[in-house]
């Protein structure tokens, strides 16, 4: 996922990928639940990276 930066003046031109990130995330626990699949379904988030500069 990529963002899209934006000037502090103008924030709604801009794309924040970690609010979609922190989205997906959340929705681990219903993705991999008992009740939609059949065994043991395992999801282990490995590395989630978030630069605190457009420029990083």
């Amino acid at each position: 996922m990529e963002g899209l930066p934006a000037h502090a003046s103008e924030p709604k031109k801009g794309a924040n990928p970690a609010f979609a990130i922190a989205r997906i995330i959340d929705a681990i626990p219903e993705f991999t639940s008992a009740e939609k699949n059949k065994g043991m379904v395992l999801c282990t988030v490995i590395q989630v990276d978030k630069t605190t500069s457009p420029l990083a």
